[in-house]
């Protein structure tokens, strides 16, 4: 039952690590072994092997994970906005700079 835990912790840092390197196949096989863990977890406190407040707190654990995991994401998305908002400037400059010079 430990090793259920250990686990669960190994995993939750292998989500951080491939989700830092964008690694997205590996954050989908992670995901899945999670997944697993957490249902043989359930398993064992519907049978009463395992105490169901530590297993509360490996779940509350995994959601956190989850939780900054989509934040990290909106973040991401918030600066992609922000940076093609922009490239559209830019690009939008350069085409009023294009006109202005090359259609005397």
């Amino acid at each position: 039952m430990n090793q259920i835990f250990a686990n669960l912790n190994k995993l939750e840092n292998q989500m951080q690590a491939a989700f830092s390197n964008q690694s997205w196949d590996e954050v989908e096989g992670v995901d899945d072994s999670i997944n697993q863990y957490c249902r043989e977890l359930m398993s064992l406190v519907d049978r009463g092997q395992v105490d169901e407040a530590d297993a509360k707190q490996a779940m509350d654990n995994v959601m956190a994970l989850y939780r900054s995991l989509i934040e990290l994401l909106k973040s991401r998305k918030d600066q992609a906005g922000s940076q093609l908002k922009r490239l559209q400037s830019e690009k939008e400059a350069i085409r009023q700079y294009s006109r202005s010079t090359f259609c005397k």
